[in-house]
């Protein structure tokens, strides 16, 4: 069961680094 929670944990941290990623390099002004 614990591979469950882990897969679901892993899953946010991916989804929260790529939208914080994503926002970082819209908000960046293109140089």
């Amino acid at each position: 069961m614990w591979a469950v929670y882990m897969g679901i944990a892993w899953l946010i941290i991916f989804i929260m680094m790529g939208w914080s990623i994503n926002k970082l390099m819209k908000a960046q002004p293109k140089a």
